[in-house]
């Protein structure tokens, strides 16, 4: 599924690593750890720019986390998010359309959800907010 670009999971994972050398020790740990889930699912694609921010916005704002044939589109979403985290950008706004994610019913979306909102809670004021409004979906997911 390497959409014919010719990068290999491999590669992405290397050039994640060495755009991530001059962060942080977290930083490096985080992006570290979504290069290597990308990787292992063969998604290079995502490291690639054909997907715009625009169709992933709409298609994350129309998912319904609890219908299961929404979950290719919102994996998609998460991936593309994920990747464009791990090159270094900011991709905060998304937060209001992956914060209500967290009571899918597929484990491998909230594993990426959880990612992404590992990384962008405490961004600023209106994160901080959807976080705490978001508790009770965490907690239904914990029981």
């Amino acid at each position: 599924a390497g959409g014919g670009s010719g990068m290999t999971g491999t590669s992405a994972s290397s050039a994640a690593a060495a755009a991530a050398s001059a962060m942080d020790p977290a930083s490096l740990l985080m992006n570290t750890q979504l290069a290597s889930a990308l990787s292992l699912t063969g998604d290079a694609q995502y490291w690639e720019e054909s997907i715009s921010p625009s169709t992933i916005r709409q298609e994350l704002a129309a998912a319904d986390p609890s219908n299961p044939s929404s979950t290719p589109n919102i994996l998609r979403g998460m991936k593309w998010l994920l990747a464009s985290i791990s090159k270094g950008r900011n991709v905060s706004d998304f937060y209001p359309h992956v914060v209500k994610l967290v009571g899918a019913v597929s484990l491998e979306v909230r594993k990426m959800v959880y990612m992404y909102l590992v990384q962008y809670a405490d961004h600023d004021a209106t994160t901080r907010e959807l976080s705490l409004l978001s508790i009770n979906a965490f907690q239904r997911g914990l029981a």
